[in-house]
Parts: structure tokens; sequence; C-alpha cells
């Protein structure tokens, strides 16, 4: 019928068949979805304490209704607030987009808040333990931080303490006082000392009870003040309690000092007028008997006994005596005083004492040499009391007289020598001669002694040494022969220094004048004396060497002839600078076959047998033949870049000449850049011709083949779908290929060709068969293109896909 009413479980796609009049048939389809209810959540069941509140949200749906209204803040919307007294089930419902309907549900738990007890309040001393237990929770945490049930030790003052107790989530506080007080600060006094037998009082401050400790040399072991008289040094301890009860201690040291041991020092025996310095030991300060002041200096006329009482630094006291005796000094006698020459011996002798010491040292009664000029010796005489006593006797050397004979005398053979000696009055020379008269000592060294006695009577000597030399025989050397400008060297003997006549260096070499000369050498010995002796030198005259050269400059190899301009010469050795010497005194030839410049030296002879010679620096120069070598930038070029830049490589050249090949006009540029776009495709062939300074050539060459550049595209997609645009596919060439020589091939996805051309304009259009009426269908098609390239007949195959779509 036309139509059917039923449920359907799942979406499902009906089609309907009809039959028209004519008995035709045509059919057409509906889909029935069925939808699914609504996924509706109202979220996870939540806990809340008494008096709180959560957020309630469903998803899911479009809209939504919450009930029961019951502490809730609305009963439309996605999310409501709930704050119910007790606990309550919500419910959702919601409606999505497409009008379906679902529900859900939440539980909102609420707990009631626990009651907490911290405990009651405290009142400790400060250093005492504290215990805070709560109780009504499950979990407590306390501020300041404690641990709950755990003992601490609070700081002094008063301290307010809250407990949080959770139980179920849910949490309440409370609070605990606790007070610490202070300890009482106890003071037992300062520090006391007293003198074996002594006593002190002891006062104890800051509290209201005390009790002392130990009770040895205590009056009492309660009260706030003590007598305390130890025998040995003591610390005593003392409790003290305050108003709140708590307690302190503090201590007290009684120190008990012995009485000091108190040293006089050993009795002393002086002499009379000396002092003493009397110092007490074992105590701290001491006081004597008048007039004596403890380590000070004093002078006691008679023998006596002193008293010291001494005070040890804690003020206890004790004495000590010590007895001071005082001996007479002695009456001392030196002698008379004594003049002596300087050498001689003198006793000197003490008397009125017992020992003697004399200064400067001498020993009593004992001869002894005194020292030049006058000393004054004192005699210290000592009793058998140790007492002393000095006298005074003056020595006095009078000096020797001082005598000089002189300097010592050097002279030469047959010369005089006069001896003066000085110092004194009167003078005895050995061996004798008389003082201050010449005489003529004898060849060798002799000393001289001579003896003088000045006014006292006191003698002295001295002496001198008499040398007489040699003279030297002096020897000039040979006479000598040589050619002018050779350096001869004059050398004389049998002496320490020369001098020569006419001036010259002796044994420096030098250049004599031409002619003959006679030179005179003096020679001088170590001691002065002096000789002479001659010699003639004699100088020959030289050849004046000359040549020339036919050429000096060329290119390798280089032969050149040299002429020998020279008058008179006998025998000529010629060195050429490259290693090669020849002889002979009319032209020789030489050939240079390296390049370089070089020294040419002519030696000529004369008949005298002197020799000359003459050097020409750079007589010739021989140049290298040069390299001639360069690069093109590219040795093909296409019509797209037609200029061609060529590098200079070349060794050795300083002018060059190209010729690029193309009949353009030659070119003189170092590196000169060609452009060849007049010439038609081909090879040309480039020289360089290097030139040298000396006009030395070398050439290079290379070849610029200009090719026609191969340019073609080949599409990846055409549309044959019979409109204006892109219905044909074929390759693009633009040059370098053949016409004559192209195939162009399709081939379908089973590799069968499905189309062919060898024309280069005639394309494929996408159909295919032997008719050409059968269009492909749209796809991928692979293509295999041959041609010939025209730069080097190269046949190149290449493939590639194009893409079909209509």
């Amino acid at each position: 019928g036309p139509s059917v009413v039923f449920t359907p479980g799942t979406t499902t796609t009906y089609t309907i068949s009809g039959t028209d009049a004519n008995g035709c048939v045509s059919t057409d389809q509906a889909i029935v979805t069925v939808l699914a209810n609504a996924p509706i959540n109202a979220g996870v069941d939540a806990a809340i304490c008494t008096g709180a509140s959560t957020t309630l949200t469903a998803t899911g749906g479009v809209t939504y209704n919450w009930s029961p209204a019951t502490g809730l803040s609305a009963t439309t919307g996605a999310s409501v607030t709930a704050n119910p007294s007790t606990t309550t089930t919500y419910t959702v419902t919601g409606t999505d987009a497409s009008g379906c309907v679902g529900t859900d549900q939440v539980i909102v738990t609420v707990n009631p808040l626990p009651t907490i007890n911290g405990g009651a309040d405290q009142t400790v001393c400060v250093g005492q333990t504290v215990t805070l237990t709560a109780t009504g929770g499950t979990a407590y945490t306390w501020a300041p931080l404690v641990t709950n049930g755990t003992a601490f030790t609070p700081a002094v003052g008063t301290t307010t303490y809250t407990v949080t107790g959770t139980a179920l989530g849910c949490t309440s506080t409370d609070q605990v006082v606790v007070n610490v007080n202070p300890l009482p600060t106890i003071g037992a006094g300062v520090d006391a000392a007293i003198c074996i037998n002594g006593s002190t009082t002891l006062t104890a401050t800051g509290g209201s009870t005390y009790t002392w400790s130990p009770s040895t040399g205590l009056s009492a072991t309660t009260g706030v003040s003590v007598t305390a008289n130890p025998t040995t040094t003591s610390t005593y301890t003392v409790t003290g309690t305050d108003a709140n009860g708590c307690v302190s201690t503090d201590q007290v040291i009684v120190t008990v000092n012995p009485l000091p041991t108190v040293n006089a020092g050993l009795d002393v025996a002086i002499c009379a007028g000396q002092t003493v310095t009397l110092s007490g030991g074992g105590a701290a300060t001491y006081s004597w008997t008048a007039p004596v002041v403890n380590g000070t200096a004093f002078t006691p006329t008679a023998t006596a006994t002193y008293t010291v009482t001494g005070t040890s630094a804690a003020g206890c006291i004790n004495t000590d005596q010590v007895l001071v005796t005082v001996n007479p000094l002695p009456t001392v006698n030196g002698g008379t005083d004594q003049t002596v020459c300087i050498g001689a011996q003198v006793t000197l002798i003490g008397q009125g004492a017992v020992t003697y010491s004399w200064s400067p040292t001498a020993t009593n009664g004992t001869a002894f040499t005194p020292a030049l000029g006058a000393t004054t010796y004192t005699v210290t005489g000592t009793t058998a009391a140790g007492c002393t006593s000095t006298d005074q006797v003056v020595v006095t050397a009078t000096p020797l007289p001082v005598i000089n004979a002189g300097t010592d005398v050097s002279v030469c053979d047959g010369s005089q020598v006069t001896l003066t000696a000085t110092g004194g009055t009167a003078y005895t020379w050995a061996p004798v001669i008389t003082n201050g008269t010449p005489f003529i000592p004898t060849i060798g060294a002799a000393t001289y002694s001579v003896t003088g006695t000045d006014a006292n009577g006191c003698m002295a000597s001295d002496q001198v040494l008499v040398t007489v030399n040699q003279l030297p025989t002096v020897n000039a050397g040979n006479d000598v022969v040589i050619c002018a400008g050779v350096p001869i060297t004059l050398t004389g003997s049998g002496a320490a220094t020369y001098t020569w006549s006419p001036v010259v260096t002796n044994n420096v070499p030098f250049i004599p004048g031409p002619g003959t000369s006679v030179y005179t050498v003096t020679g001088t010995t170590a001691a002065g004396c002096t000789g002479t002796d001659q010699l003639t030198v004699t100088v020959n005259s030289n050849l004046l060497a000359d040549f020339t050269p036919v050429s000096t400059v060329g290119c390798t190899p280089l032969t050149v002839t040299f002429t020998n301009n020279t008058l008179n010469s006998v025998n000529c050795v010629w060195s050429m600078g490259d290693g090669t010497t020849l002889t002979g005194c009319s032209t020789v030839t030489n050939t240079y076959e390296q390049p370089g410049c070089y020294d040419v030296t002519l030696t000529v002879t004369a008949q005298n047998g002197c020799v000359s010679n003459l050097t020409i620096l750079d007589a010739v120069c021989v140049e290298a033949i040069p390299v001639a070598e360069f690069a093109p930038s590219s040795n093909e070029i296409n019509e797209y870049n037609m200029v061609v830049s060529f590098a200079n490589n070349s060794t050795g050249a300083s002018n060059y000449v190209w010729n690029f090949g193309d009949s353009s006009p030659n070119s003189t540029d170092i590196e000169p850049i060609h452009d060849y776009t007049n010439s038609p495709y081909g090879n040309y062939e480039v020289m360089l011709v290097a030139i040298s300074p000396a006009g030395c050539v070398d050439t290079a060459y290379s070849v610029i083949q200009i090719i026609e550049q191969l340019i073609y595209y080949v599409p990846n997609t055409f549309t044959p779908d019979g409109d204006t645009y892109n219905q044909t596919f074929k390759p693009v060439f633009t040059s370098g290929f053949d016409i004559y020589d192209y195939a162009l091939f399709i081939y379908d996805r089973w590799g069968e060709v499905i189309f062919e051309s060898h024309d280069a304009n005639y394309g494929w259009d996408g159909a295919y068969g032997t008719d050409k009426k059968h269009d492909v269908q749209d796809g991928t098609y692979t293509w295999v293109i041959e041609f010939k390239v025209t730069m080097n007949d190269e046949h190149k195959r290449v493939n590639g896909h194009v893409n079909v779509i209509r």
C-alpha cells in the first residue's frame, strides 16, 4: 500500500518499488534512524560537612531539570548549588539535541562537625615538658606545631595552642593555654679568697628560700647568709626556690691561700764602697728594715742584718733575714813609668795586695814587648777577701825609623843608577855603595839592602831590586819582491813590540807603493830596551786586464764570444760564471744553457809574473723561454652564454697576443674576455703567444666549442575533454634535437603501446585503438621519448608519466 506503520529497532535503509500504468518500474530509498536515549550523567556522589555546600554538574544533554528542590539553589540548568541539612539523593532529567530524554542521580552526604577537646590549661617551669592530648576526632593538628599526645618542652612565656580535629572529613577546633614560668636567677655572690684560718660571709640572692651544700666549713646549710671558714679551697652550691616553685642554683668558690715562703736571699760579703741590692722572693710585695728598698741598690757602711716582710698576692704575710758583711780595700803600687824602643821588653811588678791583674793585659813580674807609643797600664790588686784597688804606670815604646831604599830599578845594559835612602840620619848599604852617588851595575838582577839609624838610636832596614836588561837583537826579515796591488806583511822578531819607518803596522798586511823602498823596524823588549834592522821592498807593475763580450742578452741557449783586450798578456784564464773555465789570450766562446745573469772574470799574467784580473758583473743575462698557458672559463658554450673569459697562467712573459679563431682582431690584453655571439655553431681554436722581455716566445692552444643547447619540456597532465585547452600530450622541444630522429611512445599499465608518433608536432589526444575512436580511462600512463641530440649526435631515451583527466 502507499503507507505502512511499524517500530524499527535499529537504524535501517528501506527501499520502495513502484509500477506505473505502463508497467514501468522505479525505486526510491528512505533511511529510518533510531536514536539512543540521552546519555545524562549527574556526576559523582559528594560528601559535605554540616553548613557547607557543593556544586552539582550534569552532562550529556542540552536542558536539565533537578529534583527535589530541597537544599538546591535552582531546579534547572547544567550546574546547581546543593547545601542540604541532611543526606539527600538528587535526580536530574536531561534532554539532548535530538529530543531524547535521560536521567541520572547523585547522592550528597551531610556529615556532622566533630566536638574537639584540647584538654585543660597548664602551668610549668622553663625546661619542663608538657603533653597536649586532644579528643573528639580521628586526626589532630596543633598550632603552634606539636604532636598530639607527645611530650615537648615549651618556650618561656604564655602560649595559646589551637588544635584542629577531623572526623569524617569535617573539622572543629579547641584551645589550650600553656604558661611557662622562668627559672629564678639565683646568685651565690662573688668568689672569695681567705688565708689559712680566716673566714668569709656567703650571701644568696634571687629566691625565697635557700639551701647550701656541702656543709663542711659552713656555719649553717639554710638561710640567706652563712659563714664559711674552710681549711682548703672549696666550692659551695646554693639552691634557691622562687614564689612559683621554680628552682635554680649558683656556685661560689672560697679559695684558701697559704702563707708565702719568704726568702731574703743568701748572706752577702762586699768591699767598702760597693753597693748591694736585696730582693725578697716567695711573695708578691716586700718591705725591708731601713734603709733597704726591695730590688734597689744601696751602699752599706758596716756589717749588718736586714729583715724582709713579704706579702703574697692573696694578702698573706711572712718574713726572712739576710747578713751583709763589709770588707776594707787594699793600697796598691804599680811602680815607675818606663821608656823603650819598639821591640824591647818591659817587666811590670805590682805591690800591696795578694793577686794582681794588668790592663792592657800583662803578667805581673813577667817581661813583655809593649806596643808602639805611650800606653797607660793599670794594675788591679785584690786582697784575700776579694777587695780591689788600682794604680797606673806609663810605658812608652818609641817607633823605629821608617827607612825607604827607594823603588825597584830596571835599566838597560850600560845605564847609570843612583840609590838614595831616606827616613834616618845615617845609612849603610850592602853591597857597598855610597848613598845618593851614581854607579853602573852589571847585567842581571841584584838586591841592595840599606840600614838606617834615627836620632833616638833606633835602627831599621829596607831593600831595593836593581835589574840590568840586555839590548835586543832585532830582525826585520828578508827583502821582498811583489807585484803592484799585492799585500805584504812585515813582521819584526827578537823583541816584544815593533815600530816601522815608513809607518806600517807590524804583522798587519798592507799594499806598498810602486818602486823600491827601504823599511826600518825598531824593536822594544818588555823591559823597554831597543834595537833596529832594515829590509828592501821592490814592487813590479801589473797589466790592466780588459775584455769585451760580443753579445750580453739573449734567450736560452745563448752563445757568446769574448775578446781579450789586454796588451802583452802571456797567460789568460776565463771564468764564465756558469761553472765553465776557458783559456786563451785572443777570443773564447761559451754557450749558456740555463737562464740567469752570469759574472765573467778574465785573469791575465804579465811577463814579469804579475797577475791581474777583471770581473764584469752580470756580463751575460740569459732569459728563459716563457711558458704560455691559459684556461678558458668554459670550453663549451651555447646561445645563452656566448662570452668566454680567459685566465692567463703563463710564466716568464711580459707581452701577449691572442687569436680567438673566429676571424676577429687579435687581442694584446693579459686576460681578455671574448664574445662569440655572431659566430655559428662549431669549434674555434684559440691561440696565445707569450713573449718575454727579451723577445723569447712560446705558444699555447685551446678549443672553444659552440653547441646548440638541448631544451625541452614534458607536461605531466592533460585534459582531453573536448574543450579548447590542453587537448593533447606531447613534449615541447625548443632547441638541441634532430627533428628527423624522434619518436614518442605511450604505454598502458600492462606495458602495451597504445600510441606512437615520430613527429614532434603530433601528440597524443587520449585515444587508443587502430581507429583512435576509443578514449582511455582517466589515470596515469607511461611515456618514452627517443631522440638524437644535435650537439654531439648522442641518442637519448627518456621516460616518465602523464596523467589523463577528463
